[in-house]
């Protein structure tokens, strides 16, 4: 029995040419239907972007910005420290008595001066301790800048005082067995020198003598125009660790003179004298002044 082929079915040449016919547009179906279900499909997440982290700090810079960061005020320069001279200041040995003990509180009263117009000027002062020998206030300066000796000149002897009495004035001496501190206590004798010349005052010629070899009771000159004479076996100076000089404010035995020095007003005024002198000795003639007690 035969079987009847379906009018409605195509023959099959016609399925070729109708596959090849729709084959380019079902690739292309094929493809978009493909990118679809891509798109719907899940995606994971995008990789994250690097991190760029900045570059290490110098280890200097870390170390500043701690600091920085902890106290800001190390940043700020820290001053200079400005060393600061010191005079020590000797008066001569406490006499037990007599007319010696007058011209020691002579010397006592124009240290204090002395002392006041030197710290004004922003100069240290250490003062020598009066009970020790001359050789122990002379290692006693040890660790100042300089030492001042002062001294009023006062004869014991009646024929020395009516020597003395003719004489008047300032005197400043050095010792010149000081080795290498002669040329600062040469500088610094020179400077109060010509500070006291300024206030009128002329130097003293009571032990004075020309030449550079001492007699018995006299100095020779080291600076005859300011009153600069060398007094070389003197202890406290010769014997002194720093540059060290000797001061004779006045010559007691000068009743003028005498009687000038009793008086504050002018010790102070020869006291800021001397200051100034040491002042600019020492570098400090720039130091703010304050006004007196």
């Amino acid at each position: 029995m035969k079987t009847k082929t379906s009018s409605r079915a195509l023959p099959l040449r016609h399925v070729a040419l109708l596959a090849m016919l729709l084959h380019p547009w079902a690739a292309m179906a094929g493809g978009a239907a493909a990118e679809t279900a891509a798109s719907k499909a899940p995606q994971p997440p995008p990789a994250p972007a690097a991190l760029h982290a900045p570059a290490p700090p110098n280890s200097r810079t870390a170390g500043t910005l701690a600091v920085a960061a902890s106290n800001p005020a190390r940043l700020k320069s820290k001053p200079e420290q400005v060393s600061v001279p010191t005079v020590a200041i000797d008066t001569g040995r406490m006499p037990a008595s007599g007319h010696s003990g007058t011209a020691f509180a002579y010397n006592r009263r124009f240290a204090d001066s002395l002392s006041r117009a030197l710290l004004a000027r922003g100069v240290a002062v250490k003062r020598i301790p009066a009970a020790l020998s001359p050789a122990e206030r002379a290692s006693a300066a040890a660790g100042a800048t300089l030492l001042v000796s002062v001294n009023h000149e006062s004869p014991a002897s009646q024929a020395l005082k009516q020597q003395a009495a003719a004489h008047s004035g300032y005197a400043v001496a050095v010792s010149r067995q000081q080795g290498a501190s002669l040329p600062m206590a040469l500088n610094c004798s020179r400077q109060v020198a010509a500070a006291l010349s300024s206030t009128g005052r002329g130097h003293s010629l009571l032990h004075a003598v020309s030449g550079r070899s001492a007699a018995a009771g006299k100095h020779p000159w080291v600076d005859e125009v300011l009153g600069v004479q060398a007094q070389d076996d003197l202890p406290v100076l010769k014997l002194a660790p720093v540059p060290a000089l000797r001061l004779q404010a006045a010559v007691l035995s000068n009743p003028a003179e005498g009687k000038r020095a009793q008086d504050p007003t002018w010790t102070r005024l020869q006291a800021q004298a001397v200051a100034r002198g040491l002042a600019a000795c020492l570098g400090r003639a720039g130091a703010v002044q304050h006004k007196q007690p």
